[in-house]
This record gives C-alpha cells, sequence and structure tokens, in this order.
C-alpha cells in the first residue's frame, strides 16, 4: 500500500491545515484533510467496493432494526467514514480493533455503561444518558462510541472507556478517523527511528522545538498518544504508560535522517517501513 510519496511536507505546520478544515462546515469537505494524509504517507485506496455500501449509506438517518427500542441511531459522518476509499483502519489493518456495525448499545461486549447522572459529557438538557460503541481494542480493555442523545448530529464527538468511565477522544467523529490515521498510518508505512538511548532527552526536545499537530490525544488502555510534527515527519510521544513511548516516523529515509541528526543523542535504530 506505499505508493510513491512526494518530499516536502511539513508536519510542524498541521495544526493550520487542521484548523482550517475545522472551520469549514461544509459536509462535502469532511474528509478533505483524511484524505489528503493517506495520500501523503503512500496508502492507497482500495480498489475494491466496500462490502455491502448500499446497506451502510443506507443507515443514514435511518433506524438500524425495526424496534425504535434497539435502534441506536447512525451518525452520518460514521457511516460515511465506514465506505471511504481511504478508510485505512478498515481497509489497512493497521491494528487489531474490531468493529461493531451496526453500532451497538453500551453495555455490550465490553466495559462501557450509560453515563452518570450529572456527568459533563451529557447533552445539556437532554436526559438521554445512553452511550453507543462502534469500535473495540482487540480484548474491549477500550471501546470508542457515542452518545445516544448525539446519534441525530451529522459528525458528533466520540468518548473512550478507560476502565469504566467514559472520556471525550475527539470533538467529531472524522477528527476521531484522522487521529487514528496519524497514529496508525505513519507507523505502517513510514520510516521509524528509536534513539538508543538518552529517549527521555529527545523527548522533552521534542516538546520544546517541534509544534503539536493540534489534535487531541490518543487515549487506548495505559497510553495517551501525543503528536508532533517536523519535515516530512510526525513524532509520537506517551505521556501515559503504554509500551512505546517515543516513536518517530517520517516519510522517506532522507527525512529520518534529517530528523536524527536535527535531534541529536546517541545511535539511533532505523527501519525500514512495514508494510
Amino acid at each position: 500500500m506505499n505508493g510513491s510519496l512526494r518530499a516536502g511536507i511539513d508536519y510542524g505546520r498541521f495544526a493550520e491545515r487542521l484548523a482550517a478544515q475545522r472551520a469549514n462546515q461544509d459536509p462535502a469537505k469532511r474528509w478533505d484533510l483524511y484524505r489528503e494524509f493517506h495520500a501523503e504517507w503512500g496508502f492507497e485506496p482500495t480498489r475494491e467496493p466496500s462490502p455491502h455500501p448500499e446497506y451502510f449509506l443506507a443507515l443514514i438517518g435511518q433506524p438500524a432494526t425495526d424496534d425504535p427500542e434497539d435502534d441506536p441511531g447512525i451518525p452520518e459522518a460514521l457511516a460515511e467514514w465506514w465506505v471511504l476509499p481511504e478508510n485505512s483502519w478498515l481497509y489497512g489493518e493497521f491494528d487489531d480493533s474490531s468493529a461493531h456495525w451496526p453500532p451497538m448499545w453500551c453495555p455490550g461486549g465490553g466495559y462501557g455503561q450509560p453515563l452518570a447522572p450529572g456527568s459533563p459529557l451529557a447533552v445539556p438538557g437532554s436526559d438521554d444518558l445512553r452511550t453507543v460503541a462502534f469500535m473495540a481494542e482487540a480484548q474491549y480493555c477500550n471501546e470508542w462510541g457515542y452518545l445516544s442523545a448525539e446519534s441525530t448530529v451529522a459528525d458528533p464527538k466520540v468518548l473512550v472507556t478507560m476502565g469504566k468511565e467514559w472520556e471525550a477522544v475527539a470533538p467529531t467523529v472524522s477528527e476521531f478517523a484522522l487521529l487514528l490515521a496519524a497514529v496508525r498510518v505513519p507507523a505502517a508505512l513510514g520510516w521509524q527511528a528509536y534513539p538508543a538511548d538518552g529517549e527521555d532527552e529527545v523527548a522533552a526536545r521534542i516538546r520544546g522545538e517541534w509544534p503539536g499537530l493540534g489534535l487531541p490525544a490518543w487515549r487506548e488502555i495505559g497510553s495517551e498518544l501525543w503528536l508532533y510534527g517536523g519535515p516530512d515527519a510526525i513524532v509520537v510521544l506517551d505521556e501515559g504508560s503504554g509500551d512505546y513511548p517515543f516513536r518517530l516516523c517520517t516519510r522517506t529515509q532522507e527525512a529520518a535522517e534529517a530528523a536524527i541528526g536535527r535531534l541529536g543523542g546517541a545511535d539511533w535504530s532505523l527501519f525500514e517501513p512495514e508494510q
């Protein structure tokens, strides 16, 4: 899936692109930055038709079952994401999380529950505290979902379970998909580099010198992943307790070598793209 790459994209300015995307309220432009990001990292859109695309798209604004009590409602952006040829989560198989389609009420297979009364995540003025999951970590340690009360919102916020509690992870479904891609795609299709030692010093230099991508943190199990950008490069720093506290991903070998020279430190290990 790794196509030819055009060099010269400064991810230190990605936050500007994200701000422009957020400011554009045209639903037809909702996936523009998502598509651009995948093209930049060489992800080739699937040539195969999405499985049952008519079924997925028909669910937009329509009940998923004949029983209203069993219908969680499908946000428009979620159904759109499912049929995008650039959907690297569905077609790239870059992680072991599983899909729930149609989305399921919580509690389902994991720990997710309705919100507690008075939760700051609840929709003001609504007494509907139910939650709906559309994705789960392989062992159900985390679920990702949305509020039943926001199922009619075109592009609602996305929540993640941390233990038995829900926390906000992205302001919209489309930005959640972009965040997931920013964490997974460079790690699968890009060059990767890790300092042999002095990791804390290199990470501190990143925080002080490299701009953030502007995306919220990716939360999963114990991880809290923040993304920083440079020329043809994205650095992922875990401020939590995940298995990979530091990861440098670049679009080309030359960008990796330039970033290593810029960051300094001890010897680095450099790895070619996995795919």
